[in-house]
């Protein structure tokens, strides 16, 4: 997973964070966000599926949810930045 996506994924984590979440937060639910994405690619697996699920309880958020998967979506595209409206209307 490349630097810009993780990051990408760091802003969407965090705003999920932010919005709100359901249930009893965890002790992992405390470490930064950016940490945790991170943990996304590390080697060892259980490191990634704790990652995995602290990020899933941040929120889960609809706006969120679909917000995410639109940068996502525009990055598999190669959309960077702010591409010019007609060039995003095609991918959206």
């Amino acid at each position: 997973m490349n630097r810009r996506r993780l990051g990408l994924l760091a802003a969407a984590a965090l705003a999920a964070v932010a919005v709100g979440r359901a249930g009893v937060p965890s002790p992992a639910d405390f470490r930064p966000v950016p940490d945790l994405v991170r943990d996304l690619a590390a080697d060892d697996f259980d490191v990634r599926e704790r990652a995995d699920e602290a990020l899933r309880r941040a929120g889960d958020d609809p706006e969120v949810a679909y917000r995410a998967k639109r940068i996502l979506e525009e990055l598999d595209w190669g959309l960077t930045g702010d591409p010019p409206p007609a060039v995003a209307g095609l991918v959206r």
